[in-house]
């Protein structure tokens, strides 16, 4: 990238680990010098704010952007068409599920789990499968195989996730980073509960 720029000038660079649940341990001193975590990473960025990067600053990202090479790990969705759709047991991953008013009931581990529970599960499933899909109630219910009634869909996407515009372009986005997160942080009524296999 020098020889394209045709200049001199040095480079440098730390490693930064942006993901808030990453720990990491070492008494080396020299191996914090390079890294950067998430709580350090604003004061990181924002000595840059005020440097003066000179006329050939732009010719230099504009060559830093040709060799940026793209992720191949990111951006893999599922093919929704191929994907099982319909609700799982959270405790043996079996799609054998007995349907009952509140709860729905695994055939064959015996768990029970709240309608509540699955849907959050879910969200949670279709927003890591499906990166570049919109969540709307209509693919939603059919992701999970109409096991849950409408009503029951459209109270929960609204409960768990941010509702875009409105009427038939409308789409939500799930308001936590997981089905743990949901589960554990948001305000249930936990008038029913959910019961593990015995």
């Amino acid at each position: 990238m020098r020889y394209d720029v045709r200049g001199a000038f040095d480079i440098s660079g730390k490693i930064i680990f942006p993901n808030i649940e990453f720990r990491l341990q070492s008494a080396d001193d020299e191996l914090w010098n390079n890294i950067i975590m998430r709580a350090g990473l604003r004061n990181y960025l924002m000595q840059f704010k005020n440097m003066y990067a000179g006329r050939d600053a732009e010719n230099i990202a504009d060559v830093i952007r040709r060799h940026i090479i793209p992720n191949p790990f990111l951006d893999k969705s599922a093919d929704f068409d191929t994907v099982r759709k319909g609700l799982y047991c959270g405790g043996c991953g079996r799609f054998d599920l007995e349907n009952r008013k509140y709860h729905l009931v695994c055939e064959s581990c015996g768990s029970k789990e709240t309608k509540e529970t699955h849907i959050i599960r879910a969200i949670s499933d279709y927003k890591a499968l499906f990166l570049n899909e919109k969540l709307t109630k209509r693919r939603f219910q059919e992701f999970i195989d109409y096991q849950v009634s409408r009503k029951t869909v459209f109270l929960l996407l609204n409960k768990y996730c941010n509702r875009h515009m409105n009427g038939s372009g409308s789409y939500y986005t799930f308001k936590y980073r997981s089905f743990e997160d949901a589960y554990n942080q948001s305000e249930r009524l936990w008038r029913y509960k959910d019961y593990p296999a015995e």
